[in-house]
């Protein structure tokens, strides 16, 4: 994979410890690459967090529902992150670097902008919850600066793409 070791490199501790539940989720799941669906699903259940009452339960059945699940990989050790994942880093290292400087970054520059991973907007809308509602409540969970970054984040979200995906992915007519 492009560089990964030094790529992650740039993360803190605790990020690199959601990667390694993630990547455990990755292969219950008989998926060979961690995705960023992964990633917030390691950090729902390792906060207990619900965001638009999106629990990690919820967001697991969600995955189910869009993402086909296989036999279960047995363990390795390289972590194998998915080419459309590695973005989602690229804009938290850039994030992280635009509002504050600090050597490692935290994983709170990651959960915002997986979101931009069509997947991961997705399952949170199979689960039924309002995507911007979604984004507001994450990022009042992750706490000063996030709430004051919501213009940014949402500017990032394609909503009425995601909407019309939604509506073909779910059988339902497009209400435009």
């Amino acid at each position: 994979m492009r560089n990964c070791e030094k790529l992650l490199g740039q993360f803190d501790l605790h990020t690199k410890q959601l990667l390694s539940t993630a990547g455990s989720i990755a292969r219950q799941r008989g998926h060979r690459a961690v995705d960023a669906y992964h990633f917030l699903l390691a950090w729902l259940t390792d906060t207990g967090s619900a965001p638009a009452s999106v629990n990690a339960a919820l967001y697991d059945c969600g995955i189910d529902y869009l993402v086909k699940r296989g036999p279960e990989i047995a363990f390795s050790s390289s972590l194998h992150l998915s080419a459309l994942f590695i973005p989602v880093f690229n804009l938290a290292i850039k994030d992280a670097d635009d509002y504050i400087k600090e050597d490692k970054v935290g994983y709170q520059w990651i959960i915002p902008n997986l979101l931009t991973r069509r997947t991961v907007a997705q399952v949170v809308m199979v689960c039924g919850a309002d995507l911007v509602r979604f984004l507001s409540d994450l990022l009042d969970m992750l706490e000063d600066p996030f709430p004051r970054l919501f213009d940014h984040y949402l500017g990032r979200l394609d909503v009425v793409s995601l909407s019309k995906g939604m509506n073909i992915v779910l059988h339902r007519p497009d209400n435009e």
